[in-house]
């Protein structure tokens, strides 16, 4: 039904397309590009294009200079409402395009997609949406929640023949998408995730002293599962005195889905939870852990789940879209129900009761990720098809 990309891939790098074209990667969050696009923008650099990152905000402006791409700040709240704001946004990105006359506009995540689709209308330039997942608007329960999802649907009708291609990271999103009337069957792919650098994260060895270590790698919020997850450890140190879990990430401000710090400080203090705040080197955060768990409720595609597979580590996740397809169950880690503490706790009791499973399990996901369809070289050469197939489209 959708465009996987894999037969293109051996053909898409001889085609230098992309060489002088102006491209813009517009995204919700500056640090964004460093954690997820930075080998997008490598290829895109590669192929002889002209990059340009429009994000809100100045404080990485200068490390994308120092990178080799361009950065243009807009006026974009992640998380605001504001009917005004929102205008503004469309204003800010529209003046944007108008004055860089890009010749593809890349948009990531659900506001620069609705906005800066709607803002490229009069643009020349051929406009790529990448959906990253569904997001806490369509996750959230609630008459609010359900009148903004209608509010999103006929946003996402209206832009959908604006758009050139729309690249999914998992096929559940694309059929909802589709069978939604969201977008067109015929202008949508699935490339699944950002892209990884595996090799970096193969070497790490498997911690063999010490206590069991279970980490939890996501930003703080509601839907990454991470109350079911306080609520999990807590019952399960009642059982197991030598096993430790922990909080990696980042702190979201503004998000109505954000765990209060004090509440985190809380769980600390009960050593329920030891919080390490964001971690700048993967394979170091892995170092000393065994176990990777992410409850959440709903994912594009869990780029800590294959980071963790690829170093031989043990994954314990929701049995929902972008990440059941990275786990097979009990044999490199466990699936367990989404929104539910006990099945969670269940899931782990599994694993810390059969520790000498643990190594085991982690080398199978290891070999079952090692040179796969993850890999940062295979996703940038699925999105180097893309590039190419929308330059094609504007050249006949």
């Amino acid at each position: 039904m959708f465009n996987q990309l894999h037969d293109h891939l051996e053909t898409a790098s001889e085609l230098r397309l992309l060489e002088g074209k102006r491209v813009l990667l517009v995204l919700n969050d500056a640090g964004n590009f460093f954690s997820h696009r930075e080998p997008l923008a490598r290829m895109l650099l590669e192929q002889g294009a002209d990059v340009h990152v429009i994000a809100p905000g100045t404080a990485l402006a200068a490390r994308c200079k120092d990178y080799g791409v361009a950065y243009t700040p807009c006026n974009l709240s992640q998380w605001g409402m504001s009917p005004l704001q929102e205008v503004k946004t469309v204003r800010s990105l529209s003046s944007i395009y108008k004055q860089l006359q890009p010749d593809i506009i890349h948009h990531f995540t659900i506001k620069p997609v609705l906005y800066g689709t709607i803002a490229a209308m009069r643009s020349k330039a051929r406009v790529i949406n990448t959906i990253t997942g569904l997001g806490y608007i369509f996750l959230s329960k609630g008459l609010a929640s359900s009148l903004r999802r209608t509010l999103i649907k006929s946003a996402y009708r209206f832009i959908k023949r604006s758009c050139s291609q729309i690249v999914f990271q998992n096929e559940w999103d694309a059929t909802y998408f589709v069978e939604e009337g969201l977008c067109d069957a015929k202008r949508s792919s699935v490339i699944q995730g950002a892209g990884v650098y595996l090799d970096e994260l193969y070497t790490v060895p498997f911690p063999t002293n010490g206590p069991i270590r279970v980490l939890l790698p996501a930003r703080l919020l509601r839907e990454k599962g991470i109350y079911e997850f306080a609520e999990a450890a807590a019952s399960l140190k009642n059982s197991f005195s030598d096993v430790e879990f922990l909080l990696a990430g980042q702190q979201v401000e503004g998000s109505p889905s954000a765990i209060p710090r004090d509440l985190i400080d809380t769980w600390e203090r009960n050593g329920i939870v030891t919080y390490m705040g964001f971690q700048p080197s993967v394979a170091e955060m892995l170092r000393k852990v065994h176990i990777v768990c992410l409850p959440s409720y709903r994912e594009g595609l869990a780029r800590c789940l294959v980071e963790g597979a690829a170093a031989g580590r043990v994954l314990v996740a929701s049995d929902v879209p972008g990440c059941r397809d990275l786990i097979i169950d009990r044999e490199n880690g466990v699936l367990v129900k989404a929104q539910s503490a006990s099945s969670l706790e269940e899931g782990l009791r599994y694993c810390l009761e059969h520790r000498d499973r643990l190594h085991r399990m982690g080398d199978a996901g290891k070999r079952r990720f090692q040179n796969s369809e993850f890999s940062a070289e295979r996703i940038q050469k699925s999105y180097l098809s893309v590039y190419q197939s929308v330059l094609q489209d504007l050249n006949e």
